[in-house]
């Protein structure tokens, strides 16, 4: 949720976080999370958007939102035929498709997509490039343990309906403040550079997606460093379990 502000800063590409697995897991949840730092995530605000869409719409969407994060929910809804192969080409390149008509558009954007649904998005792509700047989390966000995950999961959706719109805000005049110091913001390019060295796997892959790792990463070293979260950066082996492709699909 806290990342896309940085993607201008670090010079990287918009790209997609993908939660995926089958239903009542939480990954809605979970994707709630991070876009209430900015909004009001709940399913009458109008911070959701839905895979139920068409390409204009989307890029409209991108537009309107550029530097937060995009929740798109429940691929399943997908309406037309080869959308998501669309958007998940689409996002990297941080501008939509030239057309004709009377509203403006190719406009630039740089968004963190969050996507959710039961199967891997990249699942519907048939753009071998998409891989490369999707993440994807296949793993029950709040875990595997029954009621307790369950407990975890309703206790975040409520707090985040509860508070919202507060984190992201915060978040972005504190970089502003880091970044007008050149020599701040040169330390915040090397010390995302370092994270994504360490993030690295053994695969072209795997070392495509690390700078986009180590972009969530440092994201939530500084919400934590600069107290607006109360909570630090899951370590550098969650990272890589959580997001990493399985190695037959890295390859």
């Amino acid at each position: 949720g806290l990342g896309a502000p940085l993607l201008r800063v670090l010079g990287i590409s918009s790209f997609t976080v993908d939660f995926s697995g089958r239903s009542t897991r939480g990954k809605t949840t979970a994707a709630q999370a991070g876009l209430s730092c900015w909004a009001d995530p709940g399913e009458n605000g109008d911070g959701i958007f839905h895979w139920r869409s068409t390409m204009i719409a989307v890029e409209r969407r991108f537009n309107l939102v550029r530097g937060l994060p995009v929740l798109m929910d429940d691929s399943r809804t997908i309406k037309f035929e080869g959308l998501a192969d669309s958007v998940l080409y689409q996002v990297p390149l941080n501008h939509g498709a030239g057309r004709g008509g009377m509203y403006p558009n190719n406009l630039p954007w740089e968004i963190i997509l969050i996507s959710t649904g039961e199967a891997p998005v990249l699942s519907l792509t048939t753009h071998e490039g998409a891989s490369a700047r999707c993440l994807s989390v296949r793993e029950p966000p709040f875990g595997f343990d029954g009621d307790a995950s369950a407990s975890a999961a309703n206790q975040v959706k409520a707090g985040c309906r509860e508070n919202y719109g507060v984190a992201g805000p915060a978040f972005v005049r504190r970089l502003i403040e880091e970044i007008e110091d050149q020599d701040r913001k040169a330390a915040l390019v090397a010390r995302h550079r370092d994270l994504a060295d360490a993030i690295e796997g053994g695969t072209d892959m795997t070392r495509r997606r690390a700078p986009m790792i180590a972009c969530l990463m440092l994201a939530a070293e500084l919400s934590c460093e600069w107290d607006i979260v109360p909570f630090g950066s899951p370590d550098t082996e969650t990272w890589r379990r959580l997001v990493a492709e399985p190695e037959d699909l890295a390859d």
